[in-house]
């Protein structure tokens, strides 16, 4: 039995965090059946948050429901994953116009310490600190492009492709990502808008062929 809830949150949010944070970091592999029951039980909860979390995560292409036995782990085929990409490219490029429009000294100085962050890639938890700041910062580049619905989109974008990047992520690809991080915030602090957009759209082609060259998420 595992006690989840965090008192901030309410009991559907636990759960819904802790299961896709599970997705996300490959500890819930592609194809894994989920049953409301056996979570509840596992996670010492009812199975209305449960059954509200798996709903949440189906609605966001994290899980699908299989009639009359549960929920699997969505597993991505190389059309979706090539969909999930090219849809990236698109909003964090629309990101870069509007933030080097939008953003603030304070979000600027933000944005630059999330890129600034070292890892070493030597352990599994040092890998997943990786993937937590490489959210954080995506996902920030769509908050200071200061259009809220854009940002949502690109987080649960970012979010979806987790899971395979922390499969590819080897010692090489990370150091390369953690300098194209730097170069996309300084492309935004001196407005260089064609610049921007063109390191957003490597680093995103090059987080694609990692991913690819493995087999295990493609069906």
């Amino acid at each position: 039995m595992i006690t989840i809830l965090d008192e901030k949150k309410s009991r559907v949010e636990s759960v819904y965090q802790y299961l896709k944070e599970k997705i996300i970091y490959d500890e819930l592999t592609p194809g894994t059946l989920l049953r409301e029951g056996d979570l509840a039980t596992k996670l010492n909860v009812s199975k209305t948050p449960v059954r509200e979390a798996l709903n949440g995560l189906k609605f966001e292409g994290f899980v699908d429901v299989i009639p009359y036995k549960g929920y699997i782990v969505s597993r991505f085929s190389y059309i979706d994953l090539k969909d999930l990409f090219e849809l990236r490219i698109i909003l964090e490029k629309a990101s870069v116009e509007l933030a080097i429009q939008n953003i603030t000294k304070n979000q600027l100085d933000h944005f630059k310490s999330l890129a600034l962050r070292e890892f070493d890639v030597d352990s599994v938890e040092a890998r997943k600190e990786f993937m937590k700041v490489n959210i954080d910062f995506h996902s920030y580049l769509g908050e200071v492009s200061g259009n809220k619905q854009l940002a949502e989109l690109l987080k649960n974008t970012i979010q979806k492709m987790q899971h395979g990047l922390f499969q590819a992520l080897k010692e090489s690809s990370l150091k390369t990502m953690v300098e194209e991080h730097l170069q996309i915030v300084e492309a935004i602090e001196t407005k260089n808008e064609s610049l921007a957009k063109s390191i957003v759209t490597k680093h995103a082609r090059d987080s694609h062929l990692n991913i690819l060259s493995i087999n295990k998420i493609l069906s």
